[in-house]
């Protein structure tokens, strides 16, 4: 199955998040892939937001981080994403929002 001449815009359901899945797992064996190799590439990858199409770009970085979540066993928890933004408010009221009020 090549990927040239798929067009996967259409896979927007389980399926498409199956062979997403698997396309991580198939990258993580193959052994070009190492963490180093991951972390290098999310670092370049970070630098091209300035000029690469925001969608594109944004689904290409979530890649690259799903891949190291995947190598590292984690999933961040909404209850550390949180902790995180109120780590960064307490740093700098001035530069960062608040939490909301709910």
């Amino acid at each position: 199955m090549s990927g040239d001449n798929l067009n996967y815009r259409k896979y927007k359901d389980k399926k498409g998040r199956l062979i997403l899945d698997k396309w991580i797992d198939d990258i993580i064996k193959d052994k070009r892939n190492t963490e180093f190799s991951i972390k290098k590439h999310i670092n370049k990858h970070a630098k091209q937001i300035y000029d690469r199409d925001p969608e594109k770009w944004c689904a290409s970085m979530r890649n690259l981080l799903e891949l190291y979540e995947k190598i590292h066993n984690i999933k961040p928890s909404v209850s550390l994403q949180i902790e995180r933004f109120n780590n960064k408010y307490n740093k700098n009221k001035y530069r960062y929002t608040p939490q909301p009020k709910i």
